[in-house]
């Protein structure tokens, strides 16, 4: 049996823009036990939480719309229906 992503595989899901230990946390299926001492760590371990944190707003707002631009997308995308 293949080892899995907790989340989804990683063809287009998460694993996709989540790097393990650099913006966040991957468990393998077989890791799921160590979930809870994962979630520990991140609450006892400052520089983890807060580096993890940081670069995961670094890619959102490198990688994804904002509110602004999403509605923006969505507006536009109605009214050339509509046309």
């Amino acid at each position: 049996m293949t080892e899995k992503r907790i989340s989804i595989l990683n063809d287009g899901g998460p694993g996709s823009f989540i790097k393990n230990q650099e913006n966040g946390i991957l468990l393998e299926y077989g890791d799921l036990p160590r979930l809870p001492e994962v979630i520990k760590n991140l609450f006892v371990n400052d520089e983890l939480r807060n580096r993890l944190g940081a670069n995961a707003r670094k890619f959102a707002e490198e990688n994804f719309w904002s509110w602004e631009e999403r509605i923006e997308a969505e507006i536009q995308a109605v009214e050339e229906l509509l046309e």
